[in-house]
């Protein structure tokens, strides 16, 4: 379980899922990418680098982020780390390989 926490936080810097996932709810919450950062207290730069897969935001802010934009947090989660077990997956092979089981 820690070699797969160590190596989640690399697959979350490309995390695309939950990137469209906020983007999806923030454009149904007809936020603007300025607005929605200003609200969460990101820059914009930020927020478009993270709904792009490009920035990982901390646990504490993607749950502000969700907050503001009325998604849900478990959500976002779930996809994020649905995309870490796909690039451990294709890093690694088999789950077998880096859970430790």
């Amino acid at each position: 379980l820690t070699r797969f926490r160590k190596h989640c936080q690399y697959a979350n810097m490309k995390n695309s899922r939950v990137g469209n996932y906020v983007r999806e709810r923030r454009e149904v919450a007809g936020l603007s990418i300025r607005a929605a950062a200003i609200k969460t207290g990101i820059s914009p730069g930020t927020l478009y680098k993270f709904e792009h897969g490009e920035f990982a935001l901390s646990a504490p802010l993607l749950r502000k982020l969700c907050k503001v934009l009325g998604c849900s947090y478990a959500t976002a989660v779930e996809r994020m780390m649905d995309d870490s077990i796909v690039y451990l997956e294709r890093k690694y092979g088999s789950r077998e390989k880096w859970s430790g089981k």
